[in-house]
């Protein structure tokens, strides 16, 4: 055994609720969390406020006024396909405005922009010479600390500790400075680690979005749902001439930007796992096949304040048991001790393999050969790294995040296999139109037995009788309010 895995030195911390995630949903989190006084103990491998994509982000805030839910509903279900969660939508929807205010309240200075009456946006304030998102970084960061969360950076969780029956009940992570494991007792996990971008060749996000989140859930026994749909920056020759080259037309142009799947939350921002949460861009559900601009930092706010809430409420009933804890500790760590220990420089030629792969045959567009031969490709990966173990905690970092990545590309690979249409941000050469009927279910993945297992399960919810033309277009999507419908 690894020096590192002895269980007699490892240092451990404990914590009502544990937010991993330190950009603006789990911040937001956070401090939902501190609502009713619970201990809240956020890690994160950047400093909280001040990294993430957040941090990266247009400073453009989706709004609502009083009255006009319906309307906002109605554009978001449209614009993604039809294909969003019902009971998210409303959540977001009706929490916006009081999420807006909030910011407001707490000293980010916001003005409307376009016709204040109609959903539409707020411009946030910037800080000159720094990224857009800054402001709304430091503000959140500040109410974090203001409330008594506890902050601890750089930390990297690589695993959660979980039963079968009694759900989470704390976190295995790596304290990247000091380069060592630590135990983390915590009945209830909420995890805002963003999304998946990095897990391709070409990103624009920051480096550490590689679906730790999507691992972490899945491996806990939570599922994910609708990870075909990805957000890409794509070459300006227009969707048509993109469909009609085919993958051919993936080269050094373009980049992963945004993932609209992730994990499978309920209104409450609770996954199938008890004691687990998520929000921000690491869940699915809240947009389908695209979304509006602006509304990312909206889902991110309003369900990463809906999350903490809600395990602030439920942290009386979930107290901290000491010999469950001691047995899942004992098993997580077991499960890092696997057989051969691979060197970093192998670790980072796998992951440059994996999100190439990831980039020509799961990229912007898509078809069944290039689909296929992804699925075999990174699942034949997934077994071998099974197999794996790493020599010291920064190489446990690394083999996690190349877990992570396998994960992110394998689902997303299975489930585009599955979609055999074009809809939204999600194209496929050999299916180049949406499909009205065949089209309406969800993907939704899960780990079985360690392997991945995709399947469709039908839409929540019923579209209008007289449905607007489904969208197909690249990036954020504009309001559209001309087509008469509804405020459509």
């Amino acid at each position: 055994m690894q020096d590192y895995l002895n269980v007699n030195s490892l240092e451990c911390w404990h914590t009502d609720i544990l937010v991993v995630g330190g950009a603006l949903a789990g911040l937001a989190a956070a401090i939902g969390a501190r609502e009713d006084d619970a201990d809240v103990l956020l890690v994160s491998e950047g400093s909280p406020g001040h990294s993430g994509s957040t941090l990266y982000a247009n400073a453009y805030i989706t709004s609502c006024p009083q009255g006009q839910e319906n309307v906002l509903a109605e554009q978001i279900l449209w614009t993604g396909g039809y294909l969003a969660n019902p009971e998210l939508v409303d959540v977001l929807v009706h929490r916006t405005e009081a999420a807006n205010k909030l910011l407001l309240k707490w000293g980010l200075g916001m003005r409307p922009i376009g016709d204040p009456d109609k959903p539409g946006g707020l411009q946030m304030d910037t800080v000159p010479g720094q990224p857009k998102g800054a402001a709304l970084g430091r503000v959140l960061a500040d109410q974090a600390e203001t409330r008594g969360v506890r902050m601890h950076t750089p930390i990297a969780v690589v695993s959660l500790l979980h039963g079968p029956d009694s759900g989470i009940c704390g976190a295995l992570a790596v304290d990247m400075k000091a380069g060592k494991l630590v135990a983390i007792a915590a009945p209830q996990v909420i995890l805002a680690t963003g999304g998946g971008a990095a897990a391709f060749a070409r990103s624009d996000n920051p480096r550490g979005t590689t679906g730790d989140g999507f691992r972490l859930a899945l491996e806990a026994g939570a599922e994910l749902v609708d990870m075909e749909f990805i957000n890409f920056n794509v070459p300006p020759l227009g969707v048509d001439s993109i469909l009609a080259a085919g993958p051919e037309s993936i080269g050094d142009a373009g980049s992963a930007h945004y993932f609209l799947g992730g994990v499978r939350i309920d209104s409450a921002a609770q996954t199938q796992v008890p004691g687990l949460l998520a929000a921000g861009e690491v869940t699915g559900g809240v947009f389908g096949a695209a979304r509006l601009g602006g509304s990312a930092l909206a889902d991110g706010l309003v369900f990463g304040l809906r999350a903490g809430q809600t395990a602030a409420a439920q942290q009386p009933a979930r107290s901290h048991r000491a010999e469950d804890f001691a047995v899942r500790l004992a098993e997580g760590l077991a499960s890092f001790q696997r057989g051969d220990t691979v060197t970093a420089a192998a670790l980072d030629a796998q992951t440059a393999e994996i999100q190439n792969i990831a980039w020509k045959q799961v990229g912007f567009v898509k078809d069944a050969a290039n689909l296929q031969a992804a699925v075999e490709s990174l699942a034949e990966k997934h077994r071998l790294s099974g197999r794996w173990q790493a020599a010291d905690a920064a190489d446990l970092v690394r083999l996690q995040k190349l877990r992570s990545i396998l994960l992110t590309a394998l689902t997303a690979a299975q489930a585009s296999l599955l979609r055999e249409e074009s809809r939204g941000n999600f194209w496929r050469s050999d299916y180049p139109q949406p499909h009205a009927a065949d089209g309406r279910f969800n993907s939704v993945a899960q780990l079985q037995d360690g392997d991945v297992q995709v399947s469709r399960r039908l839409c929540s919810g019923q579209p209008p009788a007289e449905p607007a033309p489904m969208r197909l277009a690249p990036g954020c999507l504009r309001y559209d309010f001309s087509l008469g419908r509804s405020g459509i």
